[in-house]
């Protein structure tokens, strides 16, 4: 462990403890201490915007040759939290292992150039899928945001090293989290570019903020911000940018009508040496898409991830059942493939959905049960014969099928 140790003195990790963190490793680093421990063994909650903005920040100084340590979470569910989403190696990469991503859990994801940075948004795209039941708006909305806030890391940031990113979802309270961290030049260094005249953090945020306005029309149009700002409001979410100095937040306080937009200056110890960018997206109520991102230029958006990844062929949607899933022996896994085939059926009513259980050897009931055997209730025998169709079972995954169908005809009958 490094010497020198750094203890989280609030029970979560969010954007004011981690403002805490940092000022005490901005301070050691400033004062030439070669390592720090930063010791989570209090807190009982953490969040993508703690968490990833810390890493951020680790990242730069780890650059300048100091060393990080971590002590995980006492609490053991938080502490499997803190492995499975990557924070652990990402902040202390000489303890801890990388962990790829599982049903539930897509951990922190570094991308430097353009065909990382696709797979790294495909693969949030498709955990929204699986674990929420989302409005085709809010799915463009979630991949648009994306796009937008990773591409703007290798447009404009200037960081050889990339960025990172993680997309977090809350299924119970309907909300969803998107964290970007990059350890580039900064806002006001890429803004003074176009805008010679700007001098603080705060003021180069504001005017990157704006509608229409970047550091150069070769390399955008400037509605990357903009776009994730009305995005966020339109949504009853919330937005936050961080560079050098600055940071503005949008947010909606309860029982507040509209959104108030603060802005601050950070002492020079909590600088952030970089961008990093929060977006909270609520999943609980309709999203008027094409309102919130119309520029001014005409139509909506025309084309997303689900025209191009599943679009209906001969009225229905494909789906592998071995390559949707890391395993059939779970529930949970099954609670994710069960979600993900209801937000395709809502978002064309009209297609089907085929399940291909091609390699599918024997599943295991809880597994069946809850993708079919829960599908065949909600959708009801009629609609269910309709839009699913299941194909390529081998006689062992047949009979468990059949069996948690006929399970659950005869409870619904029961309940009637």
């Amino acid at each position: 462990m490094s010497g020198d140790r750094v203890v989280l003195t609030h029970t979560k990790v969010d954007d004011r403890s981690a403002r805490d963190m940092i000022h005490v490793a901005t301070q050691a680093h400033q004062a030439g201490v070669p390592g720090l421990t930063f010791d989570f063994s209090r807190a009982t909650r953490a969040y993508p915007e703690g968490m990833v903005q810390l890493i951020g920040h680790v990242e730069y100084l780890r650059a300048t040759g100091m060393h990080f340590d971590v002590i995980p979470p006492s609490e053991r569910n938080l502490a499997r939290l803190f492995g499975n989403c990557n924070w652990l190696n990402f902040l202390a990469p000489t303890m801890f292992d990388s962990q790829p991503p599982t049903d539930t859990h897509l951990p922190v994801q570094r991308f430097v150039d353009a065909t990382e940075q696709a797979d790294v948004v495909n693969q949030m795209v498709e955990m929204t899928l699986r674990q929420l039941e989302l409005e085709r708006p809010v799915i463009g909305g979630i991949e648009w945001a994306l796009n937008e806030i990773t591409d703007n890391v290798l447009n404009h940031a200037d960081a050889p090293s990339g960025g990172v990113a993680q997309l977090q979802t809350f299924p119970e309270a309907g909300r969803i989290q998107i964290a970007v961290a990059d350890t580039g030049r900064g806002i006001l260094s890429s803004m003074k570019e176009g805008f010679p005249s700007l001098r603080s953090d705060i003021d180069a945020i504001a005017q990157a903020m704006k509608q229409g306005v970047t550091r150069s029309a070769a390399v955008g149009q400037g509605n990357g911000l903009a776009g994730a700002l009305r995005l966020a409001e339109a949504a009853n979410g919330s937005f936050t940018l961080i560079s050098g100095q600055g940071e503005v937040k949008v947010i909606r306080p309860p029982r507040a009508r509209e959104h108030r937009h603060q802005s601050f200056r950070r002492p020079g110890a909590q600088r952030f040496y970089g961008t990093f960018i929060f977006l909270e997206l609520r999943t609980d109520s309709a999203l008027d898409l094409e309102a919130a991102l119309d520029f001014g230029g005409g139509g909506g958006i025309l084309w997303d991830y689900l025209d191009a990844n599943y679009s209906a062929n001969d009225g229905a949607v494909r789906l592998v059942v071995a390559d949707e899933v890391v395993g059939v022996g779970s529930r949970q896994a099954g609670n994710g493939l069960r979600t993900k085939i209801k937000n395709l059926l809502a978002a064309d009513p009209g297609s089907a959905v085929v399940l291909d259980w091609t390699g599918i050897e024997i599943p295991s009931s809880s597994f069946a049960d809850e993708v079919v055997g829960r599908l065949y209730v909600e959708l009801g025998p009629l609609a269910f014969n309709r839009r699913i169709q299941l194909e390529n079972l081998a006689p062992g995954p047949r009979r468990i099928v059949e069996r948690v169908m006929l399970q659950r005809a005869a409870q619904a009958l029961k309940e009637t």
